[in-house]
């Protein structure tokens, strides 16, 4: 399950949720998890802010964007 962050709200959200797939493709310049897009969190599991301890615990490779913690990661 890829994930990134929300670049709002800084939330953990999956890729199929959100508009990953629209800033990707380059049609939006930044991400927004499905709250920031529609208002309500989707509850298909717990909305997790990130921190850096969180995203290390959970594993790098299992992100496809850091937004604003992309730099501090790659000290």
């Amino acid at each position: 399950m890829p994930l990134y962050i929300c670049d709002s709200c800084y939330a953990i959200e999956n890729t199929i949720q959100g508009n990953y797939f629209e800033f990707f493709m380059k049609a939006v310049k930044k991400t927004s998890c499905s709250e920031c897009l529609n208002g309500d969190w989707h509850n298909l599991f717990p909305k997790q802010i990130a921190t850096l301890e969180i995203i290390k615990g959970t594993g790098l490779e299992n992100f496809v964007h850091l937004g604003k913690f992309e730099k501090e990661l790659k000290e």
